[in-house]
């Protein structure tokens, strides 16, 4: 019975969350998160707001007084598993064995390269968000926000959305019907 919405408010940069929450209380809003960026050793303040709304649909927008914050529906991060390095669980329900986040090999100690258990690849780690499991995961977390669906429902939509089209074998596309060959020959008859 709660939804999630982000909303950005520089005006709001300096209130504390409980601040917010008791600002924004006539909207239905029950819960504030701020969003914080690491600038060099220290940790600072963005003006993007996490909302939880104690309603199933966040509104598109919010008016005060005189200034008025576009609402948009929260997407999650994919859920990663920090143990295995797999998505869909977290590391205190995992059953397999721990892995080395960044090479992929059983947990060690030391320095590794790295190497992606999700598509092999040695420019980043399992947590980069620039794998493409990492991009196919975040497009399902979306599917799954914007249609208001399950996970495993947004799973299937995306599989049909991303399905190969059928491509014929190479031995049918170079056997040639007889009908069909008997048609071409009449075709350069008629041309010749």
């Amino acid at each position: 019975n709660e939804s999630k919405g982000t909303i950005y408010a520089h005006d709001l940069l300096e209130l504390s969350e409980q601040e917010i929450v008791g600002w924004l209380k006539d909207f239905g809003v029950v819960g504030a998160r701020r969003i914080t960026r690491r600038v060099g050793p220290r940790t600072e303040n963005t003006p993007l707001l996490i909302l939880t709304f104690d309603r199933p649909q966040c509104p598109s927008y919010l008016q005060f007084d005189y200034v008025s914050y576009e609402v948009r529906k929260y997407v999650p991060n994919p859920m990663i598993c920090l143990q295995c390095g797999q998505y869909g669980h977290v590391a205190v329900r995992c059953r397999a064995q721990a892995v080395c986040l960044t090479c992929g090999k059983s947990k060690h100690e030391g320095e590794c390269t790295q190497k992606c258990i999700h598509c092999a690849s040695e420019t980043h780690s399992c947590l980069a968000r620039a794998c493409p499991k990492w991009k196919r995961e975040k497009e399902i977390c979306e599917i799954k926000v914007k249609q208001d669906i399950s996970y495993a429902h947004a799973r299937r939509v995306y599989e049909m959305k991303h399905q190969r089209p059928a491509v014929p074998m190479y031995a049918s596309v170079l056997q040639t019907p007889h009908e069909q060959d008997s048609s071409i020959k009449e075709r350069v008859t008629i041309l010749e």
